[in-house]
């Protein structure tokens, strides 16, 4: 329900990894949002890759859309930095 609370559009993004459950897509087609993937890289054990993550949020920037939620990422950042775990 906090999700519907967030999107107003199409224009509002959502940042969601690739592999995905398929509730996250049709949680956003439901509540008419955008589906933005990152994608997750399998040779690193599933990990973020941060330059994918940048260039997701910078279509955002160049295409007039709104990035609504991405919490998880930073969260995980976060984790990352504090646990001094290496970002590559």
């Amino acid at each position: 329900m906090w999700l519907k609370t967030l999107i107003r559009n199409r224009n509002d993004c959502v940042l969601t990894p690739i592999p995905q459950y398929p509730l996250y897509s049709a949680c956003l087609e439901l509540y008419n949002g955008t589906l933005l993937p990152y994608y997750l890289d399998e040779e690193r054990g599933w990990a973020l890759s941060i330059p994918e993550l940048k260039n997701q949020v910078e279509t955002v920037c160049l295409g007039g859309l709104e990035l609504v939620f991405g919490l998880y990422m930073w969260f995980m950042y976060m984790y990352m930095q504090h646990n001094h775990v290496a970002i590559q």
